[in-house]
């Protein structure tokens, strides 16, 4: 039962985390001042920044997507 309790409130901790994250990079993103906008991800330290594909990997990655989606219309 004490293990519940517990789950419970780090459930709710976790959530009131997540709204000050929403609300934070609400303001973040609406004051204009940042280069790139803000997600509460990336506040919270969840999310990872993305890494650069280059062209060629992008566009084998589109060939291969529309061999795969387009062969029912052939």
């Amino acid at each position: 039962m004490l293990e519940a309790v517990h789950e419970k409130e780090r459930e709710l901790q976790e959530a009131e985390y997540n709204r000050t994250a929403w609300l934070a990079a609400n303001l973040m993103n609406a004051s204009g001042n940042l280069k790139r906008p803000v997600t509460p991800d990336l506040l919270l330290g969840k999310q990872t920044e993305y890494k650069r594909i280059d062209r060629e990997e992008q566009l084998q990655t589109l060939e291969k997507l529309q061999k795969q989606f387009n062969k029912d219309r052939n």
